[in-house]
């Protein structure tokens, strides 16, 4: 994020906006039964996987690239999808003997 361009309005960079901004792109090319492959990537992947699964049928390969979902019990703790729950389940799956 940093010093990157920020949306000027605040209501768009919204979880759920993200998500629907691709399931809108697949409804809009009809690509509903299209037999997709998509790449997903860090927080993306929680965009993604969420668009995949909600429409299983679009998609016939998956790739994810160091992405990850949180764990329901981890979602009980704080606000889904923060940062600090994503850092923390991050650390969490690293061998112990990572940098």
């Amino acid at each position: 994020m940093g010093r990157s361009d920020k949306p000027l309005d605040p209501d768009y960079a919204t979880y759920p906006g993200h998500v629907n901004r691709p399931e809108a792109f697949i409804q809009k090319l009809e690509l509903d039964d299209a037999k997709l492959t998509i790449f997903v990537q860090d927080w993306g992947s929680l965009i993604g996987l969420n668009v995949i699964g909600n429409h299983p049928d679009s998609f016939e390969r998956v790739v994810v690239g160091n992405g990850f979902l949180p764990s329901t019990a981890q979602m009980t703790t704080a606000r889904p999808y923060s940062p600090m729950i994503l850092t923390r389940t991050r650390l969490r799956r690293r061998p112990s003997n990572s940098p």
